[in-house]
């Protein structure tokens, strides 16, 4: 009986000095667990505290350390974004110029149009690469215009591109809520791939 309960105790002391240990490890743990949590939704978090065993130590140092060069990388990014965003508004801007002096009315609206949508897809592209959620309200959009729209202009560039109207007694299709330049780009996309 003395054995068993010697047993017994030792056993239990055992289970709680495990406990415990556990406890203590799994506690720096957890907090490198929300650190990257809130990392995932905020490049701007605080650094995690470098605390527990050594391990757990020299991992968040490691995070610590990858979260300063990520906001490093975020930064130059954001540089960089900024001068090509110079860049291509410049020619942009100079095409604008040059079109004002087309003496044709329709081919000088046409290339303003040209423009427009080219414009539109640089700040779509440099929204993208900043991590900025597009800003271009969603809007009813009448698709048969969009589409005869885009067909006139590829006609225009010589491709074998039409458009077939709805036929009589048809009706026409409800206006579809969207993002003009991102459904336009899409359409693009796909007439290019089909030519």
């Amino acid at each position: 009986v003395r054995f068993i309960w010697h047993v017994g105790l030792t056993l239990g002391v055992v289970i709680a000095v495990s406990l415990l240990a556990v406890r203590w490890i799994a506690r720096p743990l957890q907090g490198l667990a929300g650190a990257a949590t809130a990392f995932a939704h905020d490049i701007d978090a605080a650094p995690l505290e470098c605390s527990g065993p050594i391990e757990v130590q020299r991992a968040a140092e490691a995070f610590n350390f990858m979260q300063q060069r990520l906001r490093q990388l975020v930064v130059e990014r954001g540089r960089a974004l900024a001068a090509v965003s110079h860049d291509l508004r410049t020619p942009l801007t100079r095409m604008r110029l040059r079109a004002e002096m087309v003496d044709d009315p329709v081919l000088q609206h046409k290339l303003n149009a040209d423009i427009d949508i080219m414009q539109s897809m640089i700040n779509g592209v440099l929204a993208y690469l900043r991590g900025l959620e597009d800003t271009e309200p969603a809007q009813p959009i009448n698709i048969e215009a969009l589409l005869q729209s885009i067909a006139d202009d590829e006609r225009m560039l010589g491709r074998p591109v039409d458009f077939a109207e709805r036929g009589p007694g048809q009706r026409a299709p409800a206006p579809y809520p969207g993002k003009l330049s991102v459904l336009r780009r899409a359409i693009g996309n796909l007439i290019d791939n089909a030519v």
